[in-house]
């Protein structure tokens, strides 16, 4: 019996000094993701900004109008993508979407940053659970619905139908 639990413990101490060190593999990939991350975005902002500079400077050419900045950017950027996607997302996939486009997040480029700029508009964009977000208008049209909802559940039931 004695020889039984030495043997398990053994195993348990092997299993926890492996956990340990992947776990510091993993702080350390993700740290160099992050990092990577940051430098894929200034790239993509250079770029933008020599395309800018290719196309005539400080107004959008296309509709002769002053650049945006960068918080309605980020504003209309993420909005578009909850919209395309259609169901909220969490913060690190719309980070990784806006990169995808193009559009740097201000900062050190973090979920933070993206989390920061999301909530300085309430009337856009709401948290939906812990890291994710999704459209305000979203909230509305369910209120919307549940509040007709609600008027329907005093109507006779239609038979083979809940209301619960």
């Amino acid at each position: 019996m004695t020889e039984r639990l030495d043997e398990l413990s053994a195993w348990e101490r092997d299993i926890q000094n492996e956990l340990t060190e992947v776990s510091s593999d993993l702080e350390s990939l993700l740290s160099r993701r992050d990092h990577l991350q940051a430098k894929l975005d200034l790239v993509r902002v250079l770029k933008n900004l020599e395309r800018g500079a290719e196309s005539g400077g400080g107004m959008d050419s296309a509709s002769a109008r002053p650049r945006q900045t960068t918080a309605e950017r980020i504003g209309e950027t993420v909005a578009a993508i909850l919209d395309e996607r259609g169901d909220p997302m969490h913060v690190s996939d719309i980070r990784a979407a806006m990169a995808s486009r193009g559009v740097p997040v201000p900062g050190r480029g973090t979920d933070a940053n993206v989390i920061v700029h999301l909530s300085r508009k309430p009337d856009v964009f709401v948290r939906t659970s812990r890291g994710t977000y999704g459209l305000a208008k979203w909230s509305r049209r369910k209120r919307g619905l549940a509040g007709s909802r609600s008027t329907q559940s005093n109507a006779t039931p239609v038979e083979g139908e809940r209301h619960d």
